[in-house]
């Protein structure tokens, strides 16, 4: 997989959180003093996909320091499906199974 296209990848996973993050926010502006469980159950997602920016961000800074695409732990490479489907992970498929 090009660099381009791992760049490309990475911006849109990054477009969509900024978008998601943008969305909560302003609904938990409109929530109400009695949506508790909606504004805690916002609050948790958020903070999810604020760690999930945070890792794509992280992503960017291994693609430009020649680090992409290997497992953080091993060094093996990330295989090409696993970038397609989450282009921000760090670790191959089974580091990511001993993690769950």
């Amino acid at each position: 997989m090009r660099e381009n296209e791992i760049r490309n990848l990475l911006q849109q996973w990054a477009d969509r959180i900024d978008r998601q993050v943008a969305s909560l926010r302003h609904e938990l502006g409109l929530l109400g003093a009695n949506d508790i469980d909606l504004r805690t159950a916002d609050l948790d997602l958020l903070a999810r996909l604020e760690e999930e920016r945070i890792d794509v961000s992280m992503a960017f800074e291994r693609l430009a320091g020649g680090d992409y695409g290997h497992c953080l732990e091993c060094g093996e490479p990330i295989t090409e499906a696993c970038v397609r489907h989450a282009p921000h992970d760090a670790l191959c498929q089974r580091h990511r199974a001993l993690m769950v």
